[in-house]
């Protein structure tokens, strides 16, 4: 039937999708390692001259654990993504877990003359997370924010209620006055590797999208192109998959 033959093709399209994004994943990990083991390589090739001073030595022996410490993050963030990483959950205020983000990241925000506004629901249910995670999640997001505005601005960060499917939830909404992301990128910013920044991983937000589904939540981009960046946190009250702990 027309139907039938319909959601065939929708997913043989699926099929394509996942095949291309793991084909650019493959190549954005071969990219990420190849060039600090082609420096490391290097190194330890000039290390190996007999007629190298002492000092240059010692230099580009530094260089080569710059750069193999520089794999080694890049490693472990990898496997960040596919670890089963939501154990050990605790009941966690919201608010206070904001809150205790932000003042770690009072200097910084100083520094770079940014302003945060916050808009706090109360009486917000207590939600089982694994604190330090979802606290890099938080982060992740500000520190992007701050990259997005190099010149000072504004943050937002928002609480509330909501609903997750047809479980109570609880949302924390982060929004920045910066340029937002473009409408090419949109789809792609959760991918692995992905990075609009000349230095960056590309790893932050997929790790980030990763902590929060390991918690049963969502993490989805909810900004407008042009009116600055938002991203919005839910996580349930009763944890979707607490049957894995």
């Amino acid at each position: 039937s027309s139907i039938s033959e319909l959601e065939d093709s929708r997913a043989a399209v699926n099929r394509a999708e996942q095949i291309a994004a793991a084909g650019r994943m493959t190549v954005s990990i071969a990219h990420e390692l190849n060039n600090p083991l082609q420096s490391i390589g290097n190194c330890l090739h000039l290390v190996g001259r007999q007629e190298l001073p002492p000092a240059e030595r010692a230099h580009y022996l530094e260089l080569a654990q710059n750069e193999l410490d520089r794999l080694m993050v890049t490693v472990r963030r990898t496997l960040d993504l596919y670890r089963p990483i939501a154990r050990d959950r605790r009941l966690v205020n919201i608010n206070e877990l904001v809150t205790k983000v932000m003042y770690l990241m009072e200097p910084q925000l100083n520094a770079r003359m940014i302003k945060v506004n916050y808009r706090f629901s109360t009486n917000l249910a207590w939600i089982p997370l694994v604190s330090d995670q979802v606290q890099q999640v938080l982060i992740n997001l500000i520190l992007n924010s701050m990259d997005a505005m190099p010149a000072g601005g504004e943050i937002c960060i928002q609480t509330g209620s909501t609903m997750y499917g047809q479980i109570p939830g609880v949302e924390i909404l982060v929004k920045d006055t910066g340029p937002g992301v473009s409408e090419n990128d949109m789809d792609r910013i959760f991918e692995p590797f992905f990075s609009t920044k000349e230095h960056g991983t590309g790893l932050g937000l997929s790790v980030s999208y990763s902590i929060v589904a390991a918690h049963g939540g969502s993490l989805n981009y909810v900004g407008e192109q042009g009116e600055g960046a938002c991203f919005r946190i839910v996580f349930p009250e009763k944890n979707a998959n607490e049957g894995e702990n």
